[in-house]
């Protein structure tokens, strides 16, 4: 396939989704969704109330 550059409607590079036509939604709604999932496995954690307060201190200084 020398010489054939081929056309396509998004890729990613670097981690980052780019479109063909510039639009960045995707990859914003992508990221917000990542945010929530990892929230979401922090709360139980957070709110759990057999885990020990020092121990919820100490996995809050290892994931900030």
């Amino acid at each position: 396939m020398k010489g054939i550059i081929s056309h396509i409607n998004e890729y990613t590079y670097l981690g980052v989704r780019i479109t063909k036509d510039g639009n960045h939604e995707p990859e914003i709604n992508d990221r917000i969704n990542r945010g929530r999932v990892a929230v979401t496995k922090l709360n139980s954690i957070l709110w759990d109330r057999d885990v020990n307060p020092q121990n919820k201190d100490s996995y809050l200084s290892c994931n900030s």
